[in-house]
C-alpha cells in the first residue's frame, strides 16, 4: 500500500519524478486525502526550488499548482516556503540580489545602475 510517507521518502532521497508520479497517482484515487495533498505540495515545492535555477517557465507552472494547494491546505510551514520561493521566480531576481549585495557593501552607484 502506497501512502504519503512513501512520497516523502522519495522526495527526500531526491527522486522527485517518482515522488511526483506517485503523488499524482494516489491523488487520482484519494483527491481529498490531506496527507497525500501535503506530501504532494512538498514535492511541488522541491521541484520549484530545483527548476527555479534551471527552467523558470517550468518552475512557474509547478508554482501555480503549488499556490493552489497551499491556499487549500492552510499549512503555515508550507506558506512560509511558498513566500520564500515567490521572489526566485521573478525573472529579474538575480539582478535584485546583485543590487542588494552591492548596496550592502557600500557600492550604492553600482546598485542603482542595476535598477
Amino acid at each position: 500500500m502506497y501512502d504519503s510517507k512513501q512520497i516523502t521518502q522519495l522526495r527526500k532521497s531526491g527522486r522527485l519524478k517518482e515522488a511526483f508520479d506517485l503523488a499524482k497517482r494516489l491523488l487520482n484515487d484519494n483527491p481529498n486525502d490531506e496527507y497525500i495533498l501535503n506530501a504532494y505540495a512538498w514535492v511541488l515545492c522541491s521541484i520549484v526550488k530545483l527548476e527555479s535555477t534551471r527552467n523558470l517557465s517550468l518552475a512557474n507552472i509547478f508554482f501555480s499548482e503549488l499556490c493552489a494547494l497551499e491556499a487549500k491546505l492552510k499549512n503555515d510551514m508550507l506558506t512560509e516556503n511558498v513566500n520564500k520561493l515567490r521572489p526566485k521566480l521573478n525573472p529579474i531576481y538575480s539582478n535584485i540580489n546583485q543590487a542588494n549585495e552591492l548596496s550592502k557593501n557600500g557600492k550604492i552607484k553600482e546598485a542603482i545602475n542595476i535598477f
